[in-house]
């Protein structure tokens, strides 16, 4: 049974009022904003000011209006480096389904999880649960681990202490100095893998993606049931992955 799900009328209000700026109305007084939304001008201050607080809006001191703020155009940015990134990664993602049949997945990490934010589905998912969208946990799954092998000594002993290493399956990694030689291998070999540690009878594989600072900023990874990943296959599978993710990378910028 799917639960309801209610809306925080003081959030609707806070992001109606972010809607009032427009490339044609880049400032407003709290009355103008009061009056456009119908609201009383005590709770309108109350949000405008928690708004400017948080960086979604600025105050101009000469005039006393506000106006949208930096932290918008920041999670623009995001947003837009995020789309380029699967612009850029789809139609070697495609390739690669084409030639292995397998789902393949382009995640990127989120503070201590993973996440998918592109999937093209492979001849038969039956059994595999993935979608865009969905969170990754980074001890279990081929992506996560490579995140893991990405942080530095310092974000790395930080984001274990805060991960719940929990049990999926019979091979799902939950001793913290364990994880930590596994992130270790993939360190020296560049790539990852999870053999139906996340979900019995899938296996994954995931390669890395850098940015123009050299940063690990996301994955390419492949998945498929166990009985049609063999070690043979596997070996091809991830010699293919690894071409894809440096030429991503290069386009992105990244320069070994």
């Amino acid at each position: 049974m799917v639960s309801e799900r209610k809306n925080i009328n003081s959030v609707v209000k806070s992001l109606n009022i972010l809607d009032c700026f427009s490339r044609e109305v880049k400032e407003l007084k709290l009355t103008e904003i009061s009056n456009m939304l119908e609201i009383p001008k005590s709770t309108t201050s109350n949000l405008v000011y928690t708004l400017v607080d948080m960086g979604y809006l600025e105050q101009n001191s000469e005039n006393g209006k506000f106006r949208l703020g930096t932290k918008l155009f920041m999670l623009g940015k995001i947003f837009e480096y995020h789309f380029n990134l699967i612009e850029v990664a789809r139609p070697y993602m495609e390739r690669l389904r084409n030639k292995f049949n397998e789902a393949v997945h382009l995640s990127i990490p989120y503070e201590t999880e993973g996440v998918c934010v592109e999937k093209i589905e492979g001849d038969s998912t039956l059994g595999m649960n993935s979608q865009v969208g969905k969170k990754l946990p980074l001890h279990c799954t081929a992506s996560g681990k490579l995140f893991l092998s990405g942080m530095s000594k310092e974000k790395l002993e930080k984001t274990l202490v805060n991960i719940d290493l929990f049990k999926r399956t019979e091979t799902t990694i939950t001793d913290v100095n364990i994880l930590r030689k596994e992130i270790e291998v993939i360190r020296e070999k560049g790539y990852s893998m999870a053999v139906e540690e996340g979900e019995v009878g899938i296996t994954s594989m995931a390669v890395p993606i850098y940015n123009y600072k050299g940063e690990l900023i996301a994955s390419i990874s492949i998945a498929g049931p166990t009985a049609r990943l063999s070690d043979d296959s596997r070996e091809q599978i991830i010699l293919e992955m690894l071409k894809a993710s440096k030429t991503i990378s290069s386009k992105l910028g990244f320069s070994n």
